[in-house]
């Protein structure tokens, strides 16, 4: 795994008691801790150029820029990106157990677990994706405020009609984190036939994820 391209791999522009640490922070996502010693030196971000060596023996150039803490203000960028590369580093699998981390501005209930297992192989992506943008929209609220998020993706709430149907407006009850089964009744598309349920608490500035999976019966 890591380590084994790690041994086959050289730095190009840093002398080896400098560049293996980076290096191998490179290929593990780990974060470079420095001091800002020079100005290359002094941000979050640093690029490490290394030669690797390929299973068919030969060498190939890469580049890679890593997370780099020389001060406390280099920790704040450092963790809003952190959940971006992760979600774009999980597997379907492994989306629930790590939610909390690939979207740390969303509350999720305990039905969603289900309903991702469910999800079908070729819209994981494009949920992650959407479930980003829901991530990045909590997280604004808190910061800006205001009586709903600023959504960067179209949600919507349920037609009257539906909110006014018993049976229809139950369809759209989940259980929360409480474990009490709430309405969910707004909504952000994923395509055409996926919905992701959702709600909202202007008092606390929280968005939770009800449900995710396909349109719900009209």
């Amino acid at each position: 795994g890591d380590r084994q391209r790690f041994l086959g791999c050289e730095t190009r522009d840093l002398p080896p008691e400098d560049g293996a640490p980076l290096l191998l922070c490179a290929l593990t996502y780990a974060v470079a801790v420095g001091f800002p010693t020079h100005e290359d030196w002094d941000r979050d971000r640093v690029t490490v150029r290394f030669e690797e060596l390929l299973p068919d023996d030969t060498v190939s150039p890469k580049q890679e820029d890593i997370d780099h803490l020389a001060r406390a203000t280099h920790a704040a960028p450092i963790c809003d990106r952190h959940p971006l590369w992760l979600r774009n580093d999980l597997q379907p699998g492994e989306l629930w157990k790590n939610r909390r981390a690939a979207f740390p501005n969303l509350a999720f209930g305990p039905d969603v677990e289900n309903h991702l297992e469910e999800l079908p192989a070729g819209l994981y992506r494009t949920v992650v994706n959407r479930l980003g943008k829901l991530d990045a929209a909590a997280g604004n609220w808190r910061r800006v405020g205001g009586a709903v998020p600023p959504w960067t993706c179209k949600v919507t709430n349920e037609s009257k009609s539906v909110r006014n149907d018993s049976q229809l407006a139950g369809r759209r009850r989940f259980r929360s984190r409480s474990g009490q089964r709430e309405p969910f009744l707004w909504h952000a598309r994923v395509g055409s036939a996926v919905r992701i349920h959702l709600r909202f608490d202007p008092s606390r500035r929280e968005v939770e994820i009800g449900y995710i999976g396909g349109h719900l019966p009209l």
